[in-house]
């Protein structure tokens, strides 16, 4: 039932993630600045098909509060019905939190648009340095495994996508060949209606 505790997949987003891709949520609002600051209110945007199934798709979920991990949420909007990251899940995300600084994630990754005219041969040697320069000043990123990025398409998004895994914490880095990117991490949560 719609009380009952389950276990979904979650993802968290930086603030500018559904902005630079192009996106926005079907119902209310998406994450801001202030939602990825440390203490603030914690909040939740709800994936389409959890909203669908859970909530039978009523507006009046904003608002509503849910216990995720123990703790408890306020609902702030829902993700569109086509928003797919296929680099990361395939669109099996069901909750989306503000991206913060978590030692604990399981991993981060940045999202980054190639500007028009830029092969990926450039690109790569770029994100490359990048993630070297990220190894030589921060001990999280000497383990790096190397190169893991693939142009993706992000439905509803934008047509040219890559990646960068790292871990534990989120990477902030500019490339000349390409845009400023967003930035999301994944895991599971355990979610229940108060």
């Amino acid at each position: 039932g719609r009380d009952e505790a389950e276990e979904v997949e979650a993802g968290a987003m930086s603030a500018n993630m559904l902005s630079f891709l192009g996106v926005r949520p079907v119902l209310a609002r998406s994450v801001l600045p202030e939602d990825t600051k440390v203490g603030a209110p914690k909040v939740v945007l709800l994936g389409y098909g959890y909203w669908q199934r859970r909530f039978g798709g009523s507006r009046d979920v904003i608002g509503e509060t849910l216990t995720i991990d123990g703790a408890p949420h306020t609902v702030i909007g829902v993700m569109p019905r086509d928003f797919v990251l296929p680099f990361l899940d395939g669109g099996t995300r069901q909750l989306w939190f503000p991206l913060t600084s978590d030692p604990n994630a399981v991993s981060t990754h940045a999202i980054a648009k190639i500007r028009p005219g830029v092969d990926r041969a450039q690109l790569d040697r770029e994100l490359t340095d990048v993630v070297k320069a990220l190894a030589a000043e921060s001990p999280e990123y000497k383990e790096w495994n190397g190169i893991a990025k693939r142009p993706q398409t992000a439905t509803a998004a934008c047509s040219d996508v890559r990646t960068a895994q790292t871990t534990p914490s989120p990477v902030a880095a500019s490339s000349s060949a390409a845009s400023p990117a967003a930035g999301m991490r994944s895991g599971l949560r355990s979610a229940t209606r108060l």
